[in-house]
């Protein structure tokens, strides 16, 4: 089945679960995919990340894909903590499943290659470290990509 966008497609499988008869695999489901715990990044990414977006469900897989592409990105700096053009290019189309993981109120305010976007930089910038988060160097660096 072709879905129009991601609302229609987690509506069938919540109704999935309804029949009892699951046959799509969807990372955004709770029922699916029970939150067990979320790292201390994932916490701080998702306070930033509900300032910006509706998000109204996420699962343990969200959780998952997060600290995996946050990995990822950590094992790909350069010695000075920094990432090439390419890199960034590649990390925001990986971030783009962050954004599908989620399930939001409405449709996302912002296109997902933008959030990828915005999501590479930020993390490249404070590795959503609690600590790092709230600096003012870094409050100042997000305000310069808008």
């Amino acid at each position: 089945m072709a879905y129009k966008n991601l609302d229609e497609f987690h509506i069938d499988h919540d109704n999935q679960h309804t029949l009892n008869a699951v046959t799509t695999q969807d990372p955004s489901c709770p029922r699916c995919h029970p939150l067990e715990k979320q790292s201390a990044e994932f916490k701080q990414f998702l306070g930033w990340y509900r300032n910006r977006q509706a998000v109204k469900t996420f699962s343990q897989r969200s959780v998952e894909i997060f600290d995996r592409y946050l990995d990822s990105l950590n094992k790909q700096r350069d010695q000075d903590s920094h990432l090439t053009k390419d890199q960034v290019k590649a990390l925001g189309e990986q971030a783009r499943f962050i954004v599908k993981s989620f399930r939001y109120t409405g449709r996302p305010s912002t296109r997902s290659a933008e959030l990828g976007f915005y999501i590479t930089k930020l993390a490249e910038a404070t590795g959503f470290s609690p600590r790092r988060l709230h600096e003012p160097t870094y409050q100042a660096k997000i305000l310069e990509w808008e």
